[in-house]
């Protein structure tokens, strides 16, 4: 026969159900989200590791991509600029020879001027003075050495080539090392434009200043000239002013000249220092 349980043993068995699920539940908890950890670690920041190498790659083609594009429009206009430069350069050698033409009194009256001037001004909006220096690049100047200056430059060479004293020629000042007034030497091949005017300009004061004669209109006195020649020299002694440039101007009778600087701002203080040695 069947026998009932006793009523202490249904409590113990209970007791122990319960306890089961108490200890099932509570492994429960604490295995999960160690299992979610170790997954999150192991995979989010491998992701975001991956999308931030992608962004970083897709941002270094795109600026070498930039880069090619504008060094290749860089480079074309590099090259038509040099072209046109170059076509330039030819067209005013043709220009000077073209003048050269119509210089010719008969081709004046032909087209009914008074002169070459007024042919000048009228037909061709240029001025006499402008017509002259192309006029003379072209006759006083071989064209294999014309090809290879600016108009600027070529004018300038020929303004030096009557400062001087000798009968040279345009070929034999541009191959010459000159000794100029303030003592420095110039080699005419490798000078600018600039540097040409300048020395044309102190060669002829310094002859002027030989002969006794003084200059109309625009001056310079010999001793104006005297002490821009010793500022420069003192200029170019000092190592920490190199790139400064000094331009003696000439200015109208009855005034001083006129020395102009250009001088870095930082390196004022150490060329008044210099001035005031020089005025000592």
């Amino acid at each position: 026969m069947f026998a009932p349980p006793l009523a202490g043993d249904v409590t113990l068995a209970r007791r122990q159900f319960e306890l089961s699920l108490r200890l099932d539940t509570l492994l429960g908890m604490t295995r999960s989200p160690t299992t979610t950890k170790k997954a999150s670690r192991s995979t989010t920041p491998t992701g975001t590791l991956a999308k931030s190498r992608s962004l970083a790659a897709n941002a270094q083609r795109a600026h070498a991509a930039s880069v090619a594009k504008h060094r290749a429009r860089a480079e074309a206009a590099v090259v038509r600029i040099r072209d046109l430069r170059a076509r330039i350069e030819e067209d005013f050698l043709e220009i000077g020879r073209e003048l050269t033409t119509l210089e010719d009194p008969k081709m004046i009256a032909a087209l009914g001027y008074d002169d070459f001037a007024q042919l000048c001004e009228t037909a061709l909006e240029m001025t006499l003075p402008k017509a002259r220096r192309l006029i003379a690049i072209t006759t006083r100047i071989t064209v294999e050495l014309a090809r290879t200056l600016t108009q600027d430059r070529a004018a300038a060479l020929l303004a030096l080539v009557d400062a001087t004293p000798d009968e040279d020629t345009a070929e034999d000042v541009f191959t010459a090392k000159l000794k100029l007034p303030d003592g420095t030497k110039l080699v005419v091949a490798h000078a600018t434009a600039k540097e040409l005017w300048d020395a044309a300009r102190a060669i002829r004061r310094h002859e002027a200043a030989k002969r006794g004669v003084r200059p109309r209109g625009r001056t310079i006195a010999p001793e104006e000239q005297a002490t821009a020649t010793a500022l420069t020299k003192l200029v170019r002694k000092d190592r920490a002013l190199r790139g400064t440039d000094l331009t003696l101007k000439a200015s109208p009778k009855g005034g001083g000249a006129r020395l102009h600087l250009a001088v870095d701002l930082a390196l004022l203080p150490r060329l008044a220092a210099l001035l005031a040695s020089l005025g000592g």
